[in-house]
C-alpha cells in the first residue's frame, strides 16, 4: 500500500502524539548525553558537537515521523520504515560521538556509521514507496531501473575501493570499513532522485502536509551534516576541506530546490509534446542531479591526500547511470503518451460510431409511425420528392394511391381505440404484404388513411 494515499486524511490521536512526543524525547536525551555527563563519562562524546547538529538531526527525526503520522490511517510497512529510519537517526547521533574518530570513520565504533547508513536505506525505501500519478513513474520497468541504478554505482564503487587495491582499515573490520565508504554516495544519490521523482505530488490532496514535512526532513539532514563538517574541518584546520564540504552540501541543497521547482512549473499528469528520439531529456531535475554528482567528484577528490583516478571512474559512472535513468524516463513518458494518445483515440472513435448509430435510429424514428411501424407523412412527402424528380427525368409515370378505411370512427367509437388501433395494424399489414417492387412504398397519411 502507499505510504500517502491521496484521501488519507487522518484525525488526531493520542497514539501519533505520543509517538511524536517519545521520538522528540529520544533526541533531547541524545543531546544531553552529548553535552554533559548525564549518563556517566562513557555517554561523554569525544568532540564536542555543536548544538546546531543535534538540533537539527533532532527536528528531521520529528519531521520524518509526523510525515509518517500523517500520511497513513494505520502504520503500514512504509510508514514503519520511515519512523524506524527517524529513530535509527537518533540513535546514530548518540552513538557515534562516543569514539574517536579518523575522518568520518569511528574505528572503535563501527557499527555506529553502520546504523547511519540503516537509517539512510529505511529512509529511501520509505520513499521509493510513495504513490506516483501518471503510467511513467507507476510501471515496474521504472521501480526496476531504480534498483539496477542503485545496484550499478553499488558494484562501480565496490571495484573502485575493493577489488582494486585495498584501503588502510587497521582499526576497524573491513567489511564495515568498506560498506560505509561506498555506501553513503550510493544511498545519497538514492535518496535524492528519489525524492525528487516524487515529490511533485506534494501539491495533490490532503497529504500536502505529510511530502513537505518529509522533504523539509532531508533538507534538515543536509544542513545537519554540513554542520558537523563544517565544525569538524575548523577543528582539523583545514580551509580547503571547509570550502569542499560546503560546496557539497550546497550543491546537494540546490539540487533539492531544484526539484522543488521543477515540482511546482511542470505537471506529470500534462507532460510536454515528446522530442525526437536521439534528443535527451534534460530537465531542471537531471541537471540538478548531475551537478550534485560532478560536486561530489570534486569534494571527494579535494579530501584526499592523494587525489585517485579511481574517484573520477566511479562517480563519472555513476554521473551516465543517472544520465541513462534520464534517457529511460523519457523513452517510456513517450510510451505513455503514445498509447494514451491510442487510447483516446479509440475512445473518440466508438463515441462518434455510438452517436453515428443514434442519429441513425433517431431519423427512423422520426419518420416512422409509432402505432402501424409505416413511414410516417414526413417520410411519405420526401420518398414522394425524390420519385417525382427520378421519374421526370426517365420519362416514367408515377401513381399514388390514396386509401381510407371506411366507417372507421363509428367503429373506433363502439369497439374503443384498443380495437381502433388493431383495425389500423391489421390494414397496415395487409398493405405492406402486397407491395410488389422494391420502389414501392406504403405509408401512414394520418388518421384512418395510408
Amino acid at each position: 500500500m502507499p505510504l500517502f494515499p491521496p484521501d488519507a486524511n487522518p484525525p488526531p490521536s493520542r497514539w501519533r502524539f505520543g509517538l511524536i512526543a517519545a521520538i522528540i524525547a529520544w533526541q533531547s536525551l541524545n543531546t544531553a548525553a552529548l553535552h554533559s555527563a548525564l549518563f556517566g563519562s562513557a555517554f561523554a562524546p569525544f568532540f564536542p558537537t555543536p548544538w546546531s547538529h543535534v538540533l537539527l538531526k533532532a527536528f528531521a527525526a520529528a519531521a520524518l515521523a509526523y510525515a509518517a503520522i500523517r500520511g497513513r490511517n494505520s502504520p503500514t510497512l512504509p510508514s514503519l520504515a520511515l519512523l524506524c529510519g527517524a529513530l535509527a537517526l537518533g540513535a546514530w547521533s548518540s552513538l557515534l560521538f562516543q569514539y574517536d574518530m579518523d575522518f568520518y570513520r569511528a574505528p572503535g565504533a563501527p557499527w555506529a556509521d553502520l546504523l547511519n547508513l540503516v537509517s539512510y536505506a529505511l529512509i529511501c525505501l520509505a520513499i521509493l514507496w510513495l504513490p506516483t500519478h501518471g503510467a511513467v513513474f507507476t510501471s515496474q520497468r521504472m521501480l526496476l531501473t531504480d534498483l539496477l541504478i542503485a545496484l550499478g554505482a553499488f558494484a562501480l564503487l565496490v571495484w573502485e575501493f575493493v577489488l582494486l587495491p585495498g584501503r588502510n582499515a587497521q582499526e576497524a573490520p573491513a567489511i564495515l570499513a568498506t560498506l560505509v565508504e561506498i555506501g553513503y554516495p550510493v544511498l545519497d544519490a538514492a535518496l535524492l532522485s528519489a525524492l525528487l521523482l516524487k515529490f511533485p505530488l506534494s501539491r495533490l490532496g490532503p497529504n500536502r502536509l505529510a511530502f513537505r514535512l518529509l522533504a523539509t526532513a532531508v533538507l534538515l539532514l543536509f544542513l545537519a551534516d554540513t554542520a558537523f563538517g563544517t565544525h569538524l574541518y575548523l577543528q582539523r584546520s583545514g580551509t580547503l576541506l571547509l570550502v569542499a564540504e560546503l560546496l557539497y552540501s550546497f550543491a546537494a541543497i540546490g539540487m533539492l530546490a531544484a526539484g522543488l521547482r521543477y515540482a511546482r512549473a511542470a505537471s506529470l499528469h500534462h507532460p510536454t509534446a515528446p522530442k525526437e528520439k536521439n534528443q535527451i531529456d534534460l530537465s531542471p531535475v537531471s541537471v540538478a542531479m548531475m551537478a550534485a554528482v560532478l560536486s561530489a567528484l570534486f569534494f571527494e577528490v579535494l579530501l584526499k591526500d592523494e587525489p585517485s583516478k579511481r574517484i573520477l571512474l566511479g562517480t563519472g559512472a555513476l554521473m551516465m547511470l543517472l544520465l541513462y535513468r534520464q534517457m529511460l524516463t523519457h523513452a517510456l513518458r513517450k510510451a505513455w503518451m503514445e498509447a494514451q494518445e491510442r487510447r483516446l483515440q479509440a475512445t473518440v472513435d466508438e463515441r462518434t460510431r455510438e452517436l453515428a448509430e443514434a442519429n441513425r435510429k433517431l431519423e427512423q424514428l422520426a419518420e416512422l409511425d409509432a402505432l402501424t411501424g409505416l413511414p410516417n407523412r414526413r417520410a411519405l412527402e420526401r420518398k414522394l420528392n425524390e420519385s417525382w424528380h427520378m421519374c421526370a427525368r426517365l420519362g416514367e409515370p408515377l401513381a399514388v394511391a390514396l386509401i381510407d378505411i371506411d366507417f372507421f370512427k363509428p367503429y373506433n367509437d363502439n369497439y374503443g381505440h384498443g380495437e381502433g388501433d388493431k383495425c389500423l395494424r391489421a390494414v397496415s399489414q395487409a398493405l405492406a404484404t402486397h407491395l410488389r417492387r422494391g420502389t414501392d412504398l406504403v405509408a401512414r397519411y394520418g388518421g384512418e388513411e395510408f
